[in-house]
């Protein structure tokens, strides 16, 4: 068992979600309640990575925009659906939309700690990306405009003199261009900084 687990737990039912913390604080999780969807994605920033546990139909929200914050913001944080009213259909979709796993209410004990303890599995590698990804966007919000285009050339082109050429400059500038970009990005090699820019999307690079 993942005893150290956190729980997110937001059900808009108070006497299931107060049960349900009960009952994962006695198998040594750590269960977190939240009334409704809006505070829970408002408390995303400053929450561990953990596992969550999501109504479709919440009092202020849908549960699938609680999953769009997620996978916008926190793909540390696996989520699992649960609902009391949705068909085959609505399950199929909201797993397509990237929810890891969908429990129908009312649950029985040995589904809901099974599917919570995969879930849990899940997190430290997805953790351990996360903080890459931040370490990578930190890293290349950093950089000025030209050390982001010798980045981009370099994952296309390994030869400084062809880089040089491109941007109409000398190779000594580029290599000292790439002096830079592995300081500010803390790395000891070059083909990291390059790897941490394959971690982010291209627009986000000009952020």
């Amino acid at each position: 068992m993942t005893a150290t687990c956190p729980v997110f737990i937001v059900l808009s039912d108070g006497d299931m979600r107060r049960a349900l913390v009960k009952k994962l604080s006695a198998l040594g999780y750590q269960p977190t309640p939240f009334v409704n969807g809006s505070d829970f994605v408002q408390s995303l920033s400053f929450l561990p990575a953990g596992v969550c546990i999501v109504d479709l139909d919440l009092p202020d929200m849908k549960g699938t925009a609680v999953l769009e914050d997620l996978l916008s913001t926190r793909r540390d944080i696996p989520l699992i659906m649960t609902s009391s009213t949705a068909d085959m259909r609505t399950v199929v979709q909201v797993i397509k939309k990237g929810a890891d796993d969908f429990i129908e209410q009312p649950f029985s004990d040995k589904i809901l700690l099974a599917t919570i303890e995969q879930a849990c599995s899940l997190v430290p590698a997805r953790a351990e990306r996360h903080q890459e990804k931040i370490r990578a966007k930190n890293c290349l919000q950093s950089l000025t405009a030209r050390e982001i285009d010798i980045l981009q050339a370099a994952q296309t082109e390994a030869d400084n003199r062809v880089i040089a050429d491109r941007f109409h400059l000398t190779l000594r500038t580029v290599e000292t261009y790439r002096a830079r970009i592995m300081k500010k990005c803390g790395v000891r090699r070059f083909s990291e900084a390059v790897s941490m820019c394959s971690l982010v999307r291209e627009d986000s690079l000009r952020s």
